[in-house]
């Protein structure tokens, strides 16, 4: 079987979080990181993915920019 073609990851976190009670489930702790964080470690090391974008608000890009985990821009 051919190796699968490197390839671009896209987040789609824009979402108010409203079927959570508005509760931030990107930024939820699980174990000890977000749960974007386990996402993001996950495409990070999946070998057919070159880079990852994260979609996300203008209003929640620094919340999300300041956990140190997330994507440079």
């Amino acid at each position: 079987m051919a190796a699968a073609a490197p390839a671009d990851a896209i987040v789609v976190a824009a979402g108010a979080s409203t079927r959570m009670d508005g509760v931030d489930k990107l930024l939820a702790t699980i174990g000890d990181r977000p749960l974007l964080a386990h996402t993001i470690g996950a495409l990070r090391g999946a070998e057919a993915v070159d880079g990852i974008v994260v979609v996300t608000s203008l209003e929640r890009r620094d919340a999300l920019a300041a956990g140190g985990w997330a994507p440079p821009d």
